[in-house]
């Protein structure tokens, strides 16, 4: 799963080389899921980058959605045949543009957090999926969720997936208004190329969702690596 991002400096050039304005948002060291995140997408054949609430909402025509985030990742293996993502993944496809993300690695009853980046420091383009729903009110709202794969040799000694990320010739392929082929899904979803990623253990304050501050991308100290529990993540 990939539950964290940033989006504080870099991220901007992947709209910037499409044309696009990024939108005025702060700049984020620990973006989650229920909050507003920036990605570029394709309506009625015009490219528009704005923030999107993190967590798709599936619409059910007569029923109000379900309470929670929504779908904060879609698997890449299955998207085009859960009911949950299917319609998204045939023509409302998006890129999330970001500086980098948070993984972490399981060791007993600790989760030891992980930050990842690309090893040219340039920025990363996520795979994504949007869709509308009606709010309460009655007024439209977009919502996104990221896609995940397998995981590369960068990933798999912290994590068992690991988010799409595309090189740039493949943008417009994924922001195409058009249903992909199976086989173009599945060039477009396979995991990044060993060695596309860096990595740093980061300190323990990124367990809690509340934190958001340059320090938290930092490599961690020798005197921040304890205390990384997995109930740390869910406050």
């Amino acid at each position: 799963m990939c539950g964290r991002v940033t989006q504080f400096d870099r991220f901007a050039e992947i709209p910037r080389r499409l044309g696009l304005r990024p939108p005025e948002l702060p700049p984020r060291y620990n973006l989650t899921p229920a909050q507003p995140i920036a990605a570029v997408r394709r309506v009625d054949g015009s490219l528009r980058c704005e923030p999107l609430r993190w967590g798709l909402v599936v619409p059910r025509p007569g029923r109000p959605p379900e309470p929670g985030t929504g779908h904060v990742n879609a698997r890449a293996e299955t998207v085009a045949s859960l009911p949950a993502f299917r319609d998204a993944v045939r023509t409302r496809r998006c890129l999330v543009p970001v500086d980098g993300f948070y993984e972490w690695r399981n060791d007993g009853q600790l989760a030891v957090p992980y930050y990842f980046e690309a090893a040219d420091g340039a920025p990363l383009a996520m795979a994504g999926l949007w869709s509308f729903h009606l709010g309460d009110t009655g007024s439209l709202h977009a919502t996104a969720c990221l896609v995940t794969t397998t995981p590369n040799r960068d990933m798999s000694p912290i994590h068992g997936r690991m988010p799409v990320l595309f090189a740039e010739s493949d943008w417009q392929a994924w922001l195409a208004e058009r249903p992909l082929p199976p086989e173009e899904l599945s060039r477009l979803t396979r995991p990044s190329p060993d060695g596309s990623l860096r990595l740093r253990r980061v300190g323990a304050e990124v367990n809690r969702a509340a934190p958001d501050h340059p320090g938290l991308i930092a490599a961690a100290a020798p005197e921040n690596l304890q205390g990384d529990f997995l109930g740390d993540l869910l406050t």
